[in-house]
């Protein structure tokens, strides 16, 4: 279990699955505030939050398969092949 959760941080999965979570939580947020003030039914609410959660695993798959680097977004075993300087970790594999 110590190794999943080692690859996961490698990978950044771990760090894009919170920042979606932060960004997620400030947009219901901010929904909850606005929505009313521009006469926008509750239930669009309850559709952000179903599809957020929906979306999740799509996030978390392409955090996975996807990495960040100097070079663009490319596939992770591509990354480790090559060697690219991975963006935002300060981390060269």
């Amino acid at each position: 279990m110590n190794r999943f959760i080692q690859e996961l941080q490698d990978r950044g999965v771990i760090r894009v699955a919170g920042l979606y979570g932060a960004i997620v939580w400030l947009l219901l947020q901010a929904s909850d505030v606005l929505f009313p003030a521009f006469d926008i039914p509750d239930s669009s609410v309850k559709i952000l939050l179903y599809g957020s959660i929906a979306c999740f695993p799509v996030v978390v798959l392409l955090a996975w398969f996807y990495e960040i680097t100097d070079k663009g977004i490319q596939l992770e075993e591509d990354v480790r092949r090559t060697g690219a300087k991975r963006l935002g970790t300060g981390n060269e594999i």
